[in-house]
């Protein structure tokens, strides 16, 4: 585990590891000239690398009229980015043999990546490219909005998911930490590629973001590649958007009664 800039990274020893008898791991940081935070864990013994690129740009950051662009701008980074069409991602991914995913929480997104050792290059570089440079194609994008709609419509569905947005929005209310994370129907389906683009020009900076690798790395060449390849992330250099205040917890409760489809 790590922390950089109040981000909280935990980061999982890579696959394939055999550390019997071997040297303990060594975390590394290096903080470059544009503000990225660079951590790394070399793993002795090692045969794979996890990545994970962390971006303080989520659902705290998000205007009342925009909640759940966070979450829809990570799902859209993998339906293309500057060079790679969703199809050339993915076939990508298969010749790698390796796992790309995301996940959006209230205070950060973030993008990770695990492969063997010898695809390193390749795989950092696509998972730069995913932070730095998405297509987001409006046409892609409407069918997008469609999956979190139903996917937020599963979430009303199911108690006991739907409970903990409740249970939060109760005791947080009126406050951004207890907003859902998938935004809500009606503000989704107004959400546009320019509503994605303004949001990643303000708060995908690098000052914003650390980028960690773990497993068999070496320091330099991480830190080497991220100049290279998360340079030129879009975001405003110069905003520092701290998190908002601690809410007030309220002390009440609250009953829903809904119909749902599945018996639970």
């Amino acid at each position: 585990m790590a922390v950089a800039d109040g981000v909280v990274v935990a980061a999982a020893v890579a696959i394939g590891a055999n550390t019997s008898g071997a040297q303990a791991p060594t975390l590394h940081r290096t903080d470059l000239p544009n503000g990225l935070t660079v951590l790394s864990e070399s793993v002795p013994g090692a045969r794979s690398v996890a990545f994970g690129a962390w971006v303080r740009a989520a659902t705290l950051h998000e205007r009342p009229e925009q909640m759940g662009v966070s979450h829809l701008l990570e799902h859209m980074v993998f339906k293309g980015t500057r060079r790679h069409s969703m199809l050339r991602i993915a076939s990508l991914m298969d010749d790698l043999g390796g796992g790309m995913n995301a996940f959006t929480e209230r205070e950060f997104v973030c993008f990770h990546v695990k492969v063997l050792k010898d695809d390193v290059k390749p795989a950092l570089e696509l998972l730069c490219e995913f932070a730095a440079h998405p297509r987001l194609d409006e046409d892609l994008l409407e069918i997008e909005k469609g999956v979190i709609t139903e996917e937020i419509r599963a979430v009303e569905d199911a108690p006991e998911e739907r409970v903990e947005d409740l249970f939060l929005g109760a005791l947080w209310e009126g406050s951004r930490w207890g907003r859902p994370i998938l935004g809500d129907v009606a503000s989704v389906e107004k959400l546009s590629a320019s509503d994605l683009r303004r949001f990643m020009a303000r708060f995908y900076g690098p000052q914003r973001a650390v980028l960690v690798a773990v497993g068999k790395v070496n320091h330099d060449e991480i830190v080497a590649l991220a100049e290279r390849w998360l340079g030129d992330l879009p975001g405003d250099r110069t905003d520092k958007t701290a998190l908002p205040a601690a809410p007030k917890v309220a002390s009440h409760h609250v009953i829903v009664r809904d119909d749902t489809e599945g018996a639970h």
